[in-house]
């Protein structure tokens, strides 16, 4: 018998438990899930940064101590240049992360959490997606898929960064940043790019 909620009940004796007769294979997907984080602006790109695990304010201020404001030095000259575009998610929004920001005068563009109007650099990725599921040899596992990101990151034209950063005013330039994907949600891997063969996977079921 099949019950509503989905589980499937079989009457069998206490030594055919793992008789194929008796189980169901459970489906996995076999994709490959990885965050990253990224910003850009008018003049330039930071390297592509791995987050392990689920972001949290504290591994955003290191992002942003180890790799934005760097990026910010050396192509702005300096916190007071530019307004810093983000996204809504809430380790960017944590009190530890507004704080920080504030001691290193990081100027945020003030948006509403469900705000229309779309980060720039969601068309980056997009970019980036097409361009890994045109990839020849696709990645397998996640070292692989990252190096795959990082490859295509730096291939990607001054042009297309240009073009798609906001502007505030002349003298106030804005960058954008964000991590892909926003957790919980995790950049699936692409359909093309299909994973070793997902594995059977014995479910057992009261006697």
């Amino acid at each position: 018998m099949r019950p509503a909620r989905g589980e499937a009940h079989v009457w069998r004796r206490p030594t055919e438990r793992y008789l194929p007769a008796c189980l169901r294979p459970s489906f996995t997907s076999g994709r490959l899930s990885l965050s990253v984080w990224g910003s850009f602006s008018v003049r330039g790109r930071t390297p592509l940064v791995r987050v392990e695990g689920i972001l949290n304010q504290h591994k955003y201020i290191d992002i942003l101590h180890n790799h934005h404001l760097l990026f910010v030095e050396a192509k702005h000259g300096g916190t007071s240049n530019f307004k810093l575009l983000d996204d809504n998610c809430g380790p960017h929004r944590d009190r530890a992360a507004r704080s920080y920001m504030a001691l290193h005068e990081l100027e945020r563009v003030d948006w509403a959490p469900q705000s229309p109007d779309m980060n720039p650099i969601e068309n980056v990725w997009s970019v980036l997606e097409r361009r890994l599921r045109a990839r020849p040899t696709p990645p397998t596992t996640l070292d692989m898929l990252f190096d795959a990101f990082c490859e295509e990151w730096d291939r990607l034209p001054d042009s297309l960064f240009a073009g798609f950063s906001p502007t505030t005013t002349p003298r106030s330039p804005s960058t954008t940043t964000t991590t892909k994907p926003h957790p919980p949600t995790t950049t699936p891997y692409p359909p093309t790019m299909t994973a070793p063969p997902p594995t059977s996977m014995p479910t057992t079921t009261p006697p």
